[in-house]
């Protein structure tokens, strides 16, 4: 029998209407590039640069540093330090709260922020570690080789949520930037104001759904969230809209763990196709 089991609940209260957004095509040409390379003082290192393309990415690289923009979501990463970037020559020993000045001092200076950086807010800081192990020896303690700073989106006082919806600086144990990612789609004109469906529809909707499925077991429903929903760095988008998220897991008849995600449009009449590829397993979420 389906039953529902949250670690997070829907916020009781919801605005009654909210603003529908267009966004902005995305773009992956040579005077983005060098606008790009420029604000990270890189066109020296890229002089005479050729783009190639692979995999839905145009890329730029130089011995030490690449810089990658997405075709379809204009998202981007950049690498500064690509030759030494797994090798720190110090301990990282950076105190938490040092690293989000770091990070937005950078992009002040750099002018990538897509708000003002004093309006950035901190919604994670995750450690990228390293641990060798020799065939016959034994196993060094893991380094810390940086620290991303992950900065969160807000439309309209909404939280943005998905695998979309942020900016993440990579500082290094010197304190100097090594990379960075940012899939913050930049907003379209307004396309009008839009009724908001209150949270209960959003859990009937989730147990009809499952049930359309045939799961007739317990669900544990990890997170729940009303947001803006923005996609991934390799999915074309065309509107912001507010939703229900919801990422669940249970077990399978034959004993193995199954995690998905589901999201559920929270206006009537939606512009969006609300069935992207999933970027959910059984043992991560992105």
């Amino acid at each position: 029998m389906l039953r529902f089991e949250f670690l997070q609940n829907l916020p009781a209260e919801t605005p009654s209407r909210l603003k529908i957004f267009a966004l902005e095509k995305a773009r992956a040409d040579q005077s983005i590039f060098t606008n790009l390379l420029s604000r990270l003082g890189l066109m020296g290192a890229f002089s005479g640069f050729r783009l190639k393309n692979d995999g839905g990415w145009t890329t730029a690289e130089s011995k030490d540093a690449r810089v990658s923009i997405n075709q379809r979501s204009g998202a981007f990463r950049f690498w500064t330090r690509l030759n030494d970037r797994e090798l720190p020559r110090t301990p990282f020993s950076i105190d938490e709260p040092r690293l989000a000045p770091i990070a937005r001092n950078f992009l002040k200076r750099t002018g990538l922020a897509p708000i003002p950086v004093e309006q950035l807010k901190v919604s994670k800081i995750a450690y990228l570690r390293m641990q060798t192990k020799p065939v016959m020896g034994k196993a060094t303690s893991p380094r810390i080789l940086d620290a991303g700073v992950i900065f969160g989106r807000e439309v309209e006082g909404v939280p943005v949520s998905g695998p979309g919806g942020y900016m993440m600086i990579n500082v290094g144990p010197d304190e100097s930037v090594l990379a960075g990612t940012k899939v913050w789609r930049q907003l379209g004109k307004p396309l009008g104001m839009a009724d908001v469906l209150r949270p209960d529809y959003a859990i009937k909707e989730l147990s009809r759904r499952l049930r359309l499925q045939k799961i007739d077991r317990p669900v544990r429903v990890l997170k729940a969230e009303f947001c803006y929903f923005e996609r991934g760095e390799n999915d074309e988008q065309n509107y912001l809209e507010p939703t229900y998220a919801f990422v669940y897991e249970y077990e399978t008849k034959n004993r193995f763990p199954y995690k998905s995600a589901l999201v559920i449009p929270a206006i009537q009449g939606s512009r969006q196709n609300w069935d992207p590829p999933k970027r959910f397993t059984s043992t991560s979420v992105v």
